[in-house]
């Protein structure tokens, strides 16, 4: 073997070589809506105390709520992995209601077999960017998408004289109503930090924490009943209070 044979051998000895570690992963996420109705769910409505209204929770701080669930979960808090089942189950009943509207509409704007249509948008669409830390953001953010979807053939469907105002809006509000209770669900929730530690031990932040959320399910306790999204519980030493 010659000399530049043998160092050619040497740089494909790929045994000696130190693989970088990759980076974190990024990804580019948006949510394109059409209608003023889907994006007042993104935003929300601040408190006017001049008109004595209270706030909406919308999207944003629905998300930024539920990432203090979420952490609150892997310290192993059995209110907050509570929290996290009950709203995977408003998202499921949400999801639900808007596909049911969405095949009924689509079955209406099907019945003239001489007329067609494309669904209705918007000649500027609101793009917004999203990142969240955990799938319950995307979740919401999802089921926001698929209500505005509904607003937009709902709006068709009057346009054309398939549906009257009276109609379409019930369906609007109804469907609404849905998000606004996901969206408001996290406030029911309030953080204590307690641990399933401490709730083993009986300790006074147990004890504080039983008086303001109530007992919590034994199948949530001993972890028998988590949601499918919900983190993984990080295992430490918890020190209790007396």
């Amino acid at each position: 073997m010659t000399k530049v044979n043998a160092k050619i051998s040497e740089l494909m000895d790929f045994s000696k070589l130190t693989p970088q570690i990759p980076g974190m992963l990024r990804s580019d996420t948006s949510l394109t809506l059409h209608t003023h109705y889907a994006l007042a769910f993104v935003t929300g409505r601040a408190r006017q105390e001049s008109q004595q209204r209270n706030a909406i929770p919308g999207l944003l701080a629905f998300a930024k709520r539920t990432r203090l669930l979420w952490q609150s979960t892997q310290a192993d808090d059995p209110y907050a992995d509570w929290q996290l089942l009950i709203i995977e189950q408003d998202l499921e009943a949400a999801t639900r209601l808007i596909g049911n509207w969405h095949q009924q509409l689509s079955d209406s704007l099907t019945m003239h077999h001489t007329l067609s249509w494309t669904n209705a948008q918007s000649i500027q669409p609101t793009i917004i960017r999203l990142q969240f830390h955990n799938p319950y953001g995307y979740l919401a953010a999802a089921c926001v998408g698929e209500y505005d979807q509904l607003a937009c053939r709902i709006l068709l469907g009057i346009h054309v004289g398939l549906l009257t105002k009276q109609s379409g809006f019930q369906t609007l509000n109804q469907t609404g109503r849905c998000l606004r209770r996901l969206f408001s669900q996290v406030y029911t929730w309030k953080r204590t930090g307690v641990t399933r530690t401490d709730i083993d031990h009986n300790t006074q932040r147990a004890q504080q924490a039983i008086a303001r959320l109530g007992d919590c399910p034994i199948d949530i306790l001993e972890k028998r009943h988590r949601g499918i999204y919900a983190p993984e519980i990080r295992t430490i030493n918890h020190q209790t209070a007396c």
